[in-house]
């Protein structure tokens, strides 16, 4: 896990804790830390799937054992993990299109979970090992927070 995702994902379980606590603030700091880490997948996705460093960006030595499928194959993971995170808080919060937000990236995760997963017990590449954990971990937290810990929804007819 890299740096920048270890502080997102302080952040979002100071937001956890400050929405079961409940504080006004929780939701806020928990869409910062996904919206954080969103960005962080769909603008660096193809270096940390591929293993390089973000200082190293720039270098040809670090793209030395990188071929473009690879490249390819990461830049697309990201942009499948990117919305993935970002699903967190609606399904968190139920804003409108939580079912639809969810089910459609749930899907595309769980597929490119799926894949990468026969890939890695197939030929055994670290891209496929990235690729798989990062996509199970975001699957498991969007079903934790859709079946297991649900939130009420505040301000709603049903729930007065």
């Amino acid at each position: 896990m890299r740096l920048l995702e270890k502080i997102a994902c302080i952040i979002f379980l100071v937001g956890l804790l400050l929405k079961l606590i409940p504080y006004s603030g929780g939701i806020f700091v928990i869409t910062l830390a996904t919206m954080l880490l969103s960005v962080y997948y769909l603008l660096f996705g193809f270096l940390m799937f591929n293993g390089i460093i973000v200082k190293n960006m720039f270098s040809k030595e670090a793209h030395a054992g990188t071929s473009a499928i690879k490249i390819i194959i990461a830049v697309l993971a990201g942009f499948v993990v990117s919305p993935a995170v970002i699903a967190v808080p609606f399904t968190m919060v139920h804003w409108p299109g939580e079912h639809v937000v969810w089910h459609i990236n749930v899907v595309l995760c769980g597929l490119l979970c799926l894949i990468s997963l026969l890939v890695m017990l197939a030929a055994g590449t670290p891209i496929a090992r990235r690729i798989f954990y990062r996509t199970l971990s975001v699957v498991l937290l969007l079903l934790l927070f859709h079946y297991i810990i649900v939130f009420p929804a505040y301000n709603h007819p049903q729930n007065y």
